[in-house]
């Protein structure tokens, strides 16, 4: 695959070096954060996206701030603003998700500006998912840990992190390893943001924080890697605003099937969104978007496939059920999401930016510990 320059036509500086368009980021979240906090009395639907759409139209164009070699930044606030807190405004619009809690001003700006879930909310919607189904699922590994442990995980995973980079900087890697070392990179990258601020959010503002991964590498189905969906439950509840009493349509697998195929569409769209705000292009082929729907009706396959071994009496051992979910795992990420990432370079780009911010702060406390 022949690799490309990345070119946003849209992108905008405003004249503005890169630290004040990242005040300037801060400052329109923590803004659109207490704007929004301020209408948590607007009804569910019409009326609270009436309130909402200015803020959605905006969080959309904040991300074009940022290109060039930004890479980082550009995908930070992109997948923070662009992604993250406009899914959960949609979710408060239908009266579903994290914001719809009885919150702090502080902590609902923390839950709308930050990649954090509360504990008790993720809790609350697995019970809605399962009144769906006919069986509860497994639950997760941990619904929430303390802020210590947060942070321990944090700074676990920073410093494997830092050996990370310094592979993927210092050695050109055969395939398959390379494979493994990109799949860990991009898990600690995304982790480690997520373990740090979960820490300081259970610390300073009392509220407890689900993980966000859990135990990637220790789940035994491909169900089990992806367990979370803004779009599931309003299809298998058969409606867009949450109504809590209203019954909803009685269990259905084709529905359920729809609901699950609907919601990785939608995430390979998005995630098609977050490719165009650096490159100015979606991935080569769709990849993305045929990453996360080939996901979908493997899903689908997976149920069908435990269903019958299930009612065979055959049982799969854990250890091989994890090696085959891993290898396939990372076989997708190989075929469909790492290939657009290094056609544009920015995998590359994405260590040198990571890399130069290490050995900068390395000199920082070296300097500082001199002093």
């Amino acid at each position: 695959m022949s690799t490309f320059q990345p070119h946003q036509p849209l992108h905008f500086t405003a004249g503005l070096t890169l630290l004040q368009r990242v005040a300037a980021w801060l400052g329109w979240v923590a803004a659109s954060g207490l704007l929004l906090w301020r209408q948590r009395a607007q009804a569910p639907g019409t009326p609270r996206l009436a309130a909402a759409a200015p803020l959605l139209a905006a969080n959309l164009i904040v991300p074009l701030l940022f290109g060039g070699d930004e890479v980082v930044t550009c995908f930070i606030v992109a997948i923070f603003t662009s992604m993250i807190a406009n899914l959960k405004v949609l979710g408060w619009v239908l009266n579903r998700g994290c914001l719809r809690r009885p919150l702090t001003p502080a902590q609902f700006l923390a839950v709308y500006a930050l990649p954090i879930i509360p504990a008790e909310e993720q809790a609350a919607e697995r019970e809605a998912a399962a009144s769906q189904a006919k069986a509860r699922r497994k639950g997760r590994t941990h619904e929430t840990y303390s802020a210590g442990i947060h942070f321990w995980r944090f700074v676990r995973k920073l410093v494997l992190l830092a050996g990370v980079v310094w592979v993927l900087a210092t050695y050109r890697l055969p395939p398959i390893p390379q494979l493994l070392v990109q799949t860990l990179s991009m898990y600690l990258v995304l982790s480690i943001s997520c373990d740090g601020l979960a820490a300081l959010v259970s610390t300073a503002l009392r509220l407890p924080i689900s993980p966000h991964f859990d135990s990637p590498y220790g789940c035994t189905s491909v169900a089990d890697f992806w367990n979370r969906s803004c779009v599931y439950n309003p299809i298998m509840e058969g409606r867009l605003v949450h109504r809590p009493g209203e019954p909803g349509p009685a269990f259905s697998r084709a529905r359920r099937m729809v609901a699950v195929l609907a919601s990785f569409l939608v995430s390979g769209l998005v995630h098609e969104g977050l490719y165009w705000y650096y490159t100015g292009r979606f991935t080569p082929h769709l990849l993305w978007l045929w990453h996360f729907v080939l996901w979908g009706l493997i899903i689908v396959g997976e149920n069908v496939g435990r269903r019958a071994l299930r009612d065979a009496g055959i049982v799969v051992p854990l250890w091989a059920a994890t090696a085959l979910t891993l290898t396939l795992l990372h076989a997708m990420v190989g075929l469909f999401w790492f290939p657009p990432l290094n056609q544009a370079g920015i995998m590359q780009l994405g260590t040198a930016n990571l890399y130069s911010g290490w050995q900068g702060a390395k000199a920082a406390a070296l300097r500082a510990w001199g002093a």
